[in-house]
């Protein structure tokens, strides 16, 4: 693998990866660019790690282009558009892409990521109950209308920019849950689960941040059919 190029939006003038990753220093030559026209000269393969709503307006401009598109945002991960309504703000821009995307998990839909040009990279928290859950689902362990999901992250994976309850002194040795009922990665298990399993899955999620640096979801699924409990841990960090 030959990186040809790095961009990011914030600033004019070429910066060092190391100045952002201190260990990427020798390990990583090429600049990161403000955003530029031609900036994928040479490339055959596109990262887009930008916030959701903005991937949608940067992929077709690679995708036409022949690159093959790996989208680590949400704007490409439901088919059918209607399941992020009310969950991602916005009107989608390139709507006949959803169509041609491909979920970026191998572990399900390994011959399609073969031969994909967009791929949807899965969230950090669906990829722990999508895979965690869908045996079960699948072999009729869980009732698939009554899955309940309990996941526990790292700080990272609320992102870079501060936010006050996850400065040091509020946060560390705490434990809380945010958005009960409202997390925007329920429906993305509920679209996967349901497309692969067959079956009217749904899914509540309680997420909870943790004071440790790593990302880990630490997912755990039950259901009222049975005692069996289900878990799947899975670290990677989250920036």
């Amino acid at each position: 693998v030959k990186i040809v190029s790095l961009t990011a939006a914030g600033f004019d003038q070429p910066q060092p990866a190391h100045a952002f990753w201190p260990g990427l220093r020798n390990v990583i030559d090429v600049p990161i660019r403000p955003e530029i026209e031609g900036e994928a000269d040479g490339a055959d393969t596109v990262f887009l790690s930008v916030p959701h709503g903005a991937a949608m307006k940067l992929a077709p401009r690679y995708y036409e282009k022949g690159l093959r598109v790996i989208d680590l945002s949400a704007d490409y991960r439901f088919p059918d558009l209607s399941e992020r309504k009310g969950w991602y703000e916005g009107e989608h821009t390139s709507p006949e892409l959803c169509a041609v995307a491909v979920y970026g998990m191998p572990e399900l839909y390994r011959e399609k990521i073969k031969n994909a040009r967009l791929i949807a990279n899965p969230g950090c928290y669906p990829t722990a109950a999508i895979l965690s859950l869908y045996p079960g689902i699948k072999l009729g362990f869980f009732e698939p209308e009554r899955i309940r999901v309990n996941s526990v992250s790292g700080v990272t994976g609320a992102g870079r920019n501060p936010k006050l309850p996850f400065h040091h002194p509020e946060f560390d040795q705490n434990f809380f849950a945010y958005r009960i009922g409202k997390h925007q990665h329920a429906p993305e298990i509920v679209s996967v689960l349901r497309r692969v399993t067959g079956k009217p899955v749904t899914v509540k999620v309680v997420s909870v941040p943790a004071s440790s640096f790593a990302a880990i979801p630490a997912i755990s699924a039950s259901s009222a059919r049975t005692t069996a409990t289900a878990a799947f841990f899975s670290a990677g960090v989250i920036t």
